[in-house]
């Protein structure tokens, strides 16, 4: 009777494993299933030595079938944040002030260099890990949306568009007073370079990064921008 219990206490085991397993039909599982099927038929049959055997044997698939499930869902997981990180990264290189993000994006670069060598060498976390530390590193460059990189100056009436006016946009430096900027970066455009206060319609104005926020493209009346610094 001793041997039965023992039977009947790994058959409980082994079916509370089996239940737990992902369903992914590897083969650990089937031989696990298979040693379990065996164990089941050696009880009903009364053969407790040889059910307690396989019940075992089920049990250490079972141990396996977890083992490599973790594995690819790992694999799986890496490969994710490492394509996120890739996609990630061509994005911020297509900002117009890509270049004032250099350190950003080495760092982001070596950690998916580095999730890559990993990720060869079948060392999941790690490479999931990395590539996590290379979106760490591109995060909130473009949380709050990207600002317009140039604008086309309009015709407003009856005020007249001018430096202060434009630098006071919200989506600009909403900063009136650092208008400077924008003559120091268009002056060479300007039909006047020495008067900042003779812009036309039409006319193109590039704005140049304030503090490191992403900029790409003209604004756009229909889109939504966030406010400079809030």
């Amino acid at each position: 009777m001793k041997k039965a219990a023992i039977a009947v206490a790994v058959l409980l085991l082994v079916a509370a494993a089996l239940i737990a397993q992902d369903f992914s039909n590897n083969e650990y599982l089937v031989k696990a299933r298979e040693y379990e099927a065996l164990a089941r038929l050696s009880f009903d049959e009364g053969d407790y030595d040889a059910a307690a055997d396989y019940a075992a044997q089920s049990k250490e698939f079972s141990r396996l079938s977890d083992e490599y499930v973790a594995r690819m869902l790992a694999r799986s997981e890496a490969s994710t944040r490492m394509a996120a990180l890739d996609s990630r990264i061509a994005e911020v290189e297509a900002y117009a002030n890509a270049e004032d993000l250099f350190m950003n994006l080495d760092v982001a670069r070596a950690s998916l260099e580095a999730a890559t060598g990993s990720f060869d060498s079948e060392d999941y976390v790690d490479a999931r890990q990395y590539a996590e530390n290379g979106l760490i590193a591109l995060e909130g460059l473009a949380e709050s949306g990207v600002l317009p990189a140039s604008y086309v100056v309009r015709l407003l009436l009856p005020t007249r568009e001018c430096l202060w006016r434009i630098a006071a946009y919200p989506w600009v430096y909403n900063d009136k007073t650092k208008w400077p900027l924008l003559w120091e970066a268009n002056r060479d455009t300007f039909a006047q370079p020495d008067n900042p206060h003779l812009i036309e319609p039409g006319q193109v104005l590039v704005i140049p990064s304030l503090a490191g926020e992403l900029r790409s493209g003209f604004w756009d009346p229909e889109a939504v921008y966030p406010a400079l610094g809030e």
